[in-house]
């Protein structure tokens, strides 16, 4: 199982939120405010288990299987189901599958009275799954997170590491009330 990121959309938090949130007036640190915020949104998204922002994913498994397991936060649709007949990528119609939505994570099922096709070549990654995941459906609360990580980070640059601010500037008190639990 191989999970590889796409795309993603911007980021949710502007440079001039984070700017007016730390009374900066400067443009003189605005790449180094951007890349911080970039790194913190990232760190976030991991930390929590959640998209802070919308992503198209594309997963790859070695075969089709009865449940599919898609261990990425509110999926929000199944982009395309395709596998590999002699080196060439087939597409599933979308007839065969259907998308269940768990709390936790969702799953790729068949249809009633639906199979998987049998003729897919047998080597690793031979099935591929690109899908869609929503941001959290809270971003008030990522807001408040990301700017005290966000800010801490800023303040004290080259003091400690990503994870240690977050923890510092109470960024992970924030986000472990969402947290997905790690199976």
């Amino acid at each position: 199982m191989l999970y590889t990121l796409v795309s993603a959309d911007p980021i949710p938090i502007t440079l001039d939120v984070v700017k007016k949130y730390m009374k900066l007036t400067t443009d003189k640190d605005d790449q180094v405010i951007t890349d911080i915020i970039e790194v913190a949104v990232v760190w976030g998204e991991k930390y929590t288990g959640k998209s802070f922002r919308p992503h198209t994913w594309n997963l790859l498994l070695d075969e089709f299987a009865d449940r599919m397991e898609l261990r990425k936060s509110l999926v929000d649709a199944i982009t395309s189901v395709k596998y590999l007949v002699d080196a060439s990528l087939s597409t599933v119609s979308s007839a065969v599958y259907y998308l269940k939505q768990g709390h936790q994570f969702s799953e790729v099922l068949l249809a009633y009275d639906q199979t998987w096709p049998t003729d897919a070549d047998i080597i690793e990654h031979a099935v591929e799954i690109i899908f869609t995941t929503e941001a959290y459906r809270n971003p008030e609360v990522i807001d408040v997170g990301l700017r005290k990580h966000i800010t801490h980070l800023y303040e004290n640059r080259g003091d400690n590491d990503i994870g240690s601010a977050a923890k510092l500037s109470g960024a992970t008190f924030i986000y472990d009330q969402f947290t997905t639990p790690r199976i």
